[in-house]
């Protein structure tokens, strides 16, 4: 129970260092050529982004103040997505949304598959007129977390941590402290290093001096995870909750 509890707490916080690389891009169709505005969209499994880029002098509305009609997207019923909160979009005090904004729907896997699709509702206006209503649409594939698991060694201890992040969405590669790359590290959203207690892990401690510096977040867990910390010149607290 301890360690799953660490791990819940660990990859929270892992995957959301990782969100900005583990988000996909998805197609956006239906804008009408010359509209004032340019729309993309990205995903992660926990939520859907839009982007609009709004001419200057144009914009949107982020809810009803009886003019325009306020923006709205809507997960298709056929999707392997669904919402799960309200769309959040950061307008000024007349309800306005203007240059540069990112809308956010909260958004959680119901289907088996990655597809994801939806509607996105809006109506563009400047101070002379209101362009006419306008739905676009949002597909495309939704990759998950890719995690990295480095291990002392591989066995039955690393494929029950390894099975237990596949059972919650991730996509897990194993590797262990003797053999990992720094490709191996950088193609991955996360990195979890993962240890057992300290007299059994077998692993010598230049080993674990010599693993590889990389871009993508390391979360570091156990007696090799600290002296992976330490060897990497950082200072760092843990504990059990």
């Amino acid at each position: 129970m301890r360690v799953r509890s660490l791990l819940t707490l660990v990859l929270a916080f892992g995957a959301a260092c990782a969100a900005a690389r583990a988000q996909s891009p998805l197609r956006v169709a239906g804008l009408p050529e010359g509209a004032p505005l340019s729309v993309t969209a990205s995903a992660t499994e926990r939520v859907l982004l839009v982007d609009l880029a709004l001419a200057p002098e144009w914009h949107a509305y982020a809810r009803d103040v009886g003019n325009g009609l306020p923006v709205r997207v809507a997960l298709a019923a056929d999707g392997d997505f669904a919402a799960t909160g309200a769309l959040v979009a950061p307008c000024d005090a007349r309800g306005q949304l203007g240059g540069a904004v990112r809308l956010s729907l909260p958004i959680a896997p119901v289907g088996a598959g990655r597809a994801l699709r939806a509607t996105f509702d809006l109506q563009v206006c400047d101070a002379l007129q209101c362009l006419a209503p306008m739905t676009l649409t949002i597909s495309g594939e939704v990759e998950p977390v890719s995690v990295l698991l480095v291990v002392a060694e591989t066995g039955e201890r690393a494929e029950r941590i390894a099975a237990w992040l596949r059972g919650r969405g991730f996509d897990v590669a194993l590797d262990t402290y003797a053999e990992v790359t720094p490709a191996a590290c950088d193609a991955r959203d996360v990195v979890l290093t993962d240890s057992d207690l300290s007299q059994k892990h077998g692993v010598a401690t230049d080993v674990v001096r010599r693993f590889p510096r990389t871009a993508s977040p390391v979360v570091a867990v156990g007696h090799l995870g600290t002296k992976l910390v330490e060897a990497h010149g950082l200072a760092m607290t843990s504990g059990y909750i």
